[in-house]
């Protein structure tokens, strides 16, 4: 009976000791990174056997993965996606950008200014607004994109 009791004594410490590891390892964000990245890398379904030789795991690795860490690339693929062609798509005819100009003549010129001229540029249309008299003349420039400088 007593190398019975010693053997369930062994056996009690070997598993308290397996206890209090893993309770270090469930509190600790980084080895719960690791852990759940080995877990996917096991998970691979349909990979070659070649691709899983160069994707074995290396436990002795010393590096692990933050739980703050983002892969960059999916960032950039994103980013390229989403970007917008102002040339095309987002450009002004002469009728929006006529309605701009004059939106803004009436917000920001007095009343008795009048549209003199238009003239048409590679990057949008000039407007010359003048008053009565033809003494003064306000310019607006009207962009391609919809941007208003004077």
């Amino acid at each position: 009976m007593t190398v019975k009791n010693l053997f369930l004594g062994f056996v009690a410490v070997i598993l308290t000791v397996c206890l209090i590891g893993l309770l270090i390892l469930a509190t600790n964000e980084d080895a719960l990174a690791k852990v759940h990245k080995t877990i996917n890398t096991l998970n691979a379904i349909n990979v070659s056997t070649e691709d899983t030789y160069k994707k074995k795991m290396d436990i002795l690795n010393i590096h692990t993965a933050k739980a703050s860490e983002v892969n960059k690339n999916v960032k950039k693929q994103n980013h390229f996606k989403h970007r917008v062609n102002a040339n095309k798509s987002n450009s002004f005819n002469e009728q929006e950008c006529q309605v701009i100009a004059d939106r803004y003549a009436d917000n920001h010129i007095n009343d008795n200014y009048g549209l003199e001229r238009i003239s048409k540029t590679n990057h949008g249309y000039n407007y010359v607004y003048s008053n009565d008299n033809l003494t003064s003349k306000q310019h607006v420039s009207i962009s391609n994109q919809g941007i208003i400088t004077k």
